[in-house]
């Protein structure tokens, strides 16, 4: 080729924004540099160097434009590399010293005269004379860059005299794009948002050989980088501008969820750092990966120092993690009956402070499991009236142990009470002559629906032999409560008094722990199997609301949004702060977007219930507000292989080929 052929060849398609380029002309392992551009086989390649970012900055950078441009670009890859070269920093010779001393004095001269002027003159700037004369025009603008110039001197001397070192950070920003439409698009777009991060760049333009040459992968700098400004970085700000920062490997924090699968990065979310209650919604059809993705979520709970209890209702699938942390099972089928005395209070370790709180709580609850027992049916009575005499036969019952709710010395007294006693209550209660004749009738119902579970002969009199303290559970990371219920069938009475046992067991355990500053867990695995779901609902809903959240974070894994259409739910709907949604059934996207606030993550859920392709499989997606970040993403849980084999939880045919 002649001389005249290249250059005319390069001037043309940087006339044309190289769009004289055929890319089907281009090898498949070729690479054509042009004037402000390079392109391959398959896309057209831009870059864009930083030479500055703002002195105060909190933000991961890197990871905003990561991000934001994935957002708005979903089609153009971005890539943030940066290019390092160590740099020994001598704050001590004079040339740093005079430099340092100079920024000092004009910030203190400027920033004297601007407090001197008045609001208005602060606003829209002051035109004076220095005392030799010199005319001079300050602004706040003017004043903060002299701030920050100043700044950095003050921050290079004070890492480099306590052993910082540093670096000339050279950093690039590429994007890839299929068309040359996505590249535009892409390039408006990446100027805006660097443009309000107040960072300073260039486009790479009339030396793309160069900054192939020399930046990209497995090369070394050459001589002839000068016209590519780099950034004076100490080892601290480097690594709080390395890409993976917010979502795991440098400085994040929080819960890790699994990676991200738009991104590949990992997904951390953190729950700890508000004062919100977080309850987490988990949806997904059965056989969608919901339990597995939970297993993860829970293991890395317990790595955090995070207690967490599982009420597995089908059983023999939480199991699985006791291979991995330390834990306890306590089987609360038929087989193994086992009880929790709610009245007892003499395991709180209360105080002046906190008695009657707890004393309330106790016999609330006690109230609740009468309640269950006696399961009103709306031709027998009213709930009010059943509740209002439940509360003054257990208060009667307390009183006549000497338990007096402002003292907790007397709370010891609580050990030998017993829940067959209440009925002896009950019965000269039926004798009052205040009560109506349909309450005396209610008192009726309560002694015989109760009397099927204390008196001796009675179906279910087994069931409550066995006792369960919170000393069984307190110093377990994990406690799993199975109930090994077959699919699909509801739990009878006996299983509701069960699991609303265990729940209070595990209220007990956030409530101390919550004295100790700690946090708890609790994964609700399909508690709509239960024909009294809405007792078991209030009850978590008084754990996680208002001034009585116990530092407990609430899982709830359900199997379809149905569930909602119970109206005891909306007790705690209104609690959910995070919705986890794999998989669903046809229709359910619609009536969650709809009706529970999914409307940010609609595009997400159509992606993973895509029945054309299997990219998004066992995917979930999430959309979460911890009360301090709000944010949506697409997620896959990733365990390491042992792992995986162990966490199956259902069994294949290795016989079918």
């Amino acid at each position: 080729m002649r001389l005249i052929d290249l250059y005319s060849d390069y001037f043309a398609n940087w006339l044309s924004g190289g769009n004289l380029i055929n890319q089907e002309k281009i090898s498949l392992l070729g690479i054509k540099p042009l004037y402000d551009r390079f392109v391959t086989h398959k896309m057209i390649s831009k870059a864009w160097y930083i030479y500055s970012f703002p002195v105060h900055n909190d933000l991961n950078i890197t990871e905003v434009i990561r991000k934001e441009m994935f957002k708005l670009c979903p089609s153009v890859k971005t890539i943030v590399h940066t290019y390092n070269v160590p740099l020994r920093m001598n704050v001590n010779n004079d040339v740093f010293k005079r430099q340092f001393h100079r920024a000092e004095d004009d910030y203190a001269k400027y920033n004297a005269v601007f407090n001197q002027l008045s609001q208005s003159e602060q606003a829209t700037g002051h035109t004076g004379y220095t005392q030799d004369g010199r005319k001079f025009y300050i602004t706040k603008h003017q004043l903060d860059r002299i701030k920050d110039n100043y700044d950095s001197y003050n921050y290079i001397y004070q890492t480099a005299t306590s052993g910082g070192t540093f670096v000339h950070t050279y950093y690039f920003i590429q994007a890839s794009a299929p068309t040359k439409r996505d590249m535009k698009i892409y390039k408006k777009e990446l100027m805006s948002l660097l443009g309000s991060l107040n960072v300073g760049f260039k486009e790479v333009v009339g030396r793309i050989g160069t900054y192939l040459s020399n930046f990209g992968p497995a090369t070394y700098i050459r001589d002839d980088v000068r016209r590519f400004a780099p950034m004076l970085m100490s080892n601290e700000n480097l690594t709080e501008q390395m890409p993976y920062k917010t979502k795991g490997l440098v400085g994040g924090k929080g819960l890790l969820l699994g990676l991200d699968a738009e991104t590949k990065l990992p997904l951390m979310v953190d729950f700890f750092n508000s004062g919100a209650a977080q309850v987490i919604m988990m949806l997904a059809k059965s056989g969608a990966g919901k339990t597995f993705s939970a297993f993860q979520i829970a293991l890395s709970l317990i790595a955090l120092d995070i207690h967490v209890s599982a009420i597995d209702i089908k059983g023999r699938e939480w199991r699985k993690l006791l291979k991995f942390v330390d834990g306890v099972e306590i089987n609360m089928d038929d087989e193994n009956p086992r009880f929790v005395n709610t009245m007892r209070l003499d395991d709180f370790g209360c105080t002046r402070e906190n008695c009657e709180y707890y004393f309330r709580m106790a016999v609330r609850a006690t109230v609740n499991l009468l309640s269950i027992m006696v399961n009103l049916k709306p031709e027998e009575g009213n709930v009010t009236d059943l509740e209002t005499i439940l509360e003054q036969a257990v208060l009667k019952y307390f009183s006549q142990n000497n338990v007096d709710s402002k003292n907790p010395k007397t709370f010891v007294n609580t050990r030998r009470m017993k829940y067959a006693d209440i009925i002896d209550i009950i019965s000269d209660l039926a004798t009052t002559k205040s009560y109506s004749e349909d309450q005396r009738e209610l008192c009726s119902v309560i002694r015989t629906r109760c009397s099927t579970y204390f008196v001796t002969e009675g179906r279910y009199s087994k069931a409550f032999k066995n006792e369960i303290t919170v000393a069984e559970v307190l110093r377990k990371p994990l406690v799993i409560y199975s109930f090994n219920k077959n699919a699909d069938v509801m739990l009878d009475t006996m299983d509701t008094l069960r699991v609303f046992m265990v729940q209070y067991l595990d209220t007990k355990k956030q409530s101390i722990r919550k004295e100790q500053k700690l946090h708890t867990a609790a994964f609700y695995e399909e508690l709509q199997r239960s024909n009294q779901f809405g007792k078991l609902v209030e009850t978590i809903s008084h754990a996680v609301t208002g001034s009585r959240s116990n530092n407990v974070m609430i899982f709830l894994l359900l199997n379809a949004v149905s569930v909602f259409n119970n109206n005891e739910l909306n007790a705690i709907k209104s609690n959910i702060t995070t919705k986890i949604v794999g998989k669903l059934e046809d229709g359910d996207i619609d009536l969650l977007v709809k009706e529970y606030g999914c409307k940010p993550i609609q595009k997400q859920l159509e992606k993973i219930n895509d029945k054309s392709t299997n990219r998004w499989q066992n995917c979930f997606a999430i959309l979460y507000d911890t009360g301090v970040d709000v944010d949506k993403a697409i997620y896959r849980t990733v365990v390491p292989q042992y792992m995986l084999e162990q966490f199956k939880t259902r069994d294949f045919n290795e016989n079918i080929k």
